[in-house]
């Protein structure tokens, strides 16, 4: 079994969410393998912060180039010579947390998303975008907080702005699928302060439970350790 030293965005998100499918992964150590379409985002990333810290590209398939393509409008919208993968390691209202920033160019923060990308179905973006590539469309939630948007994107991104200890404008550029229709949705919000004092009180309330070894909110103390053995022999 692992001990938990530190939280974050997602292992918060998973918590709240799923406690036991948490433990499994996070506790247990079986945390399964990344689908194909997870993996050609992360090339697609790499090749993305490769282009703005750099101003080199490297292909590494051919699917990439499909995205490449698809994003090379947005992206000269984008500030050159940023920080990517900026990690943090932090401690906030006495919680420890850590994480990774897709791309970071002074205080502003942006995170690629690559969704339905080897669907077969078109899939839609999430609401609130700015501007959608290559309609132009601006989206009627446009001017409204992240969170009044996408409530995970309005955690990920009010957490990392927490980390950092600045507030303003942060991004989110997602690709959506399918291969063959690839549209890209460009989001530029806030994260209003109520949201991340909100954001604050419940890493406190997820810390107080997992970082005493108390992993299941529903139960005692003493309820939660005999789950957790149990889940431990099964799996």
């Amino acid at each position: 079994m692992y001990e938990i030293d530190h939280l974050s965005y997602s292992s918060l998100s998973d918590w709240e969410a799923k406690p036991e499918a948490w433990f499994v992964k996070r506790i247990l150590g079986l945390r399964g393998s990344s689908p194909p379409a997870a993996e050609i985002g992360k090339r697609f990333h790499k090749t993305v912060q490769e282009y703005l810290t750099t101003n080199g590209t490297t292909y590494e398939c051919d699917d990439v180039d499909r995205l490449w393509e698809a994003y090379k409008e947005p992206l000269q919208e984008l500030p050159r010579r940023g920080e990517a993968e900026h990690e943090f390691n932090v401690t906030i209202d006495g919680v420890p947390v850590t994480g990774f920033i897709d791309y970071l160019h002074g205080d502003f923060i942006l995170d690629w998303k690559v969704n339905g990308y080897l669907r077969e179905s078109t899939t839609s973006p999430s609401k609130g975008y700015t501007r959608l590539y290559p309609s132009g469309k601006r989206h009627d939630l446009a001017d409204e907080p992240f969170e009044l948007c996408n409530t995970k994107w309005a955690d990920q991104l009010g957490l990392y702005q927490l980390a950092l200890g600045i507030d303003g404008v942060c991004g989110v550029d997602q690709i959506v699928g399918p291969t063959d229709r690839l549209r890209v949705a460009v989001y530029r919000k806030t994260v209003s302060a109520d949201w991340k004092h909100l954001l604050r009180e419940r890493l406190k309330r997820c810390w107080s439970f997992v970082g005493t070894g108390h992993y299941f909110p529903d139960c005692t103390p003493s309820e939660s350790i005999n789950r957790a053995n149990n889940l431990q022999q099964v799996y």
